[in-house]
């Protein structure tokens, strides 16, 4: 997740993938009709790209159509981790499940000595925050289910005391938030509080679960009347992305299945109701305000994406409400876009080839010009659930009741 566009990467990216992506974006160029299995192979590899144009073993942020690879995102790779131990075990995959043990590793190398991730890429100013503190915690988690490392307990353990203990009492977050971000006290913090669930199952830590429910009542709080969450955007004054309101929906629901409280179901539902229907009257925009108006013209595969795994896991908790099918449109409207961008049956070499991008068109506001490895991560959950019904460790098979 980041704010803005980045504005220094490392190495020079080809003119012509630039232009080929601005030309794909502005002209339907229509194509064969492509599998949802092609669609995850192509996701998959584009993020082992990611990983492997890193020299440490994280991921790198992004590629940029301007300046190349990012350097790696603890943030991101934090929640990268689950989804490749999810597809290891959908396809009895080594691989998967060798690159996401070395990028827990990687986290717990780089982990601040008080238990937080720090903000921004690798080379940014050095920060704690909060957010990439609860991503990199569902990692370790993950990790430690899968190897027993307790190398990786141990920096969760301590990721979720830090958590814990720069809670403000009412339950938000206030302190210690991303050196990139100006809000005050973000409801998309709520992630974080499905982390700490999913930590307290795991290790046994009460005090965890207890900090994810206080956060939840503080989030609910902020939900008004039409399911929509203030103090949801980077900024307490911009209108919030559809990545940042689902980020809310997601916490929500992880929080639920772990404490089987009825009352942040309701509200992850209400808000997703409002999504899809304002999907169903038209394409989704990439900016909602309190009403659930667009009020930009461009979409947000990365929000779209998230959406689709959100109304995949309601059809699990609430069968029959055609969530399952709205879901899978999403999937292959953001599929449609990884394919009109780039041609999936293109060189791996070619760095676009099953990436995400940040914004569509390609020059709208968020991430302009880049393919965030986020977008990519949460379109490759999507299809796992839709192509394997596989989920990831942290959203439990067996829900609390």
């Amino acid at each position: 997740m980041s704010s803005s566009t980045p504005t220094s990467t490392p190495g020079k990216s080809p003119t012509h993938l630039l232009a080929r992506a601005l030309w794909r974006s502005a002209v339907r160029t229509g194509g064969a009709h492509l599998e949802l299995e092609q669609h995850l192979d192509a996701t998959y590899r584009w993020l082992c790209a990611a990983q492997d144009a890193t020299p440490d073993g994280g991921v790198a942020g992004w590629f940029s159509l301007r300046s190349g690879w990012s350097t790696s995102y603890p943030e991101t790779t934090g929640y990268i981790i689950p989804t490749f131990l999810a597809l290891a075990e959908a396809r009895s995959d080594p691989e998967a499940r060798e690159r996401a043990l070395r990028m827990a590793d990687w986290e717990a190398d780089i982990q601040m000595q008080d238990g937080a991730v720090l903000s921004g890429v690798i080379g940014t100013p050095v920060g704690p925050a909060v957010f990439n503190t609860g991503q990199a915690l569902f990692g370790w988690v993950s990790a430690f289910v899968v190897g027993e490392d307790e190398r990786h307990a141990q920096a969760a353990r301590a990721a979720g005391k830090w958590l814990v203990e720069h809670q403000d009492e009412d339950g938000a977050w206030r302190q210690s938030l991303s050196m990139l971000t100006s809000g005050s006290a973000p409801t998309y913090n709520n992630r974080c509080s499905w982390a700490l669930a999913y930590a307290a199952s795991v290790l046994g830590e009460d005090s965890f679960l207890e900090a994810a429910r206080r956060n939840c009542e503080w989030t609910i709080a902020q939900q008004n009347e039409l399911g929509w969450f203030a103090h949801t955007g980077f900024s307490d004054s911009e209108v919030p992305l559809l990545h940042t309101i689902s980020y809310v929906i997601e916490g929500l629901l992880g929080v639920y299945a772990f404490s089987g409280e009825s009352r942040y179901l309701d509200a992850a539902r209400k808000a997703a109701d409002a999504i899809v229907d304002a999907y169903r009257q038209r394409a989704l925009a990439g900016r909602l305000d309190e009403q659930w108006r667009a009020t930009v013209s461009w979409r947000c595969p990365t929000g779209e994406a998230q959406v689709a795994v959100v109304l995949h896991r309601l059809e699990r908790l609430l069968p029959g409400n055609g969530y399952a099918r709205e879901g899978r449109k999403l999937i292959e409207d953001v599929a449609n876009m990884q394919t009109q961008l780039a041609h999936l049956g293109a060189g791996a070499s070619d760095p676009i080839v099953g990436a995400v991008p940040g914004s569509f068109p390609i020059w709208g506001q968020y991430m302009r010009f880049c393919f965030p490895n986020w977008a990519a991560k949460f379109l490759l959950d999507a299809l796992l659930l839709e192509v394997h019904g596989v989920e990831e460790k942290s959203f439990p098979e067996t829900l609390a009741s």
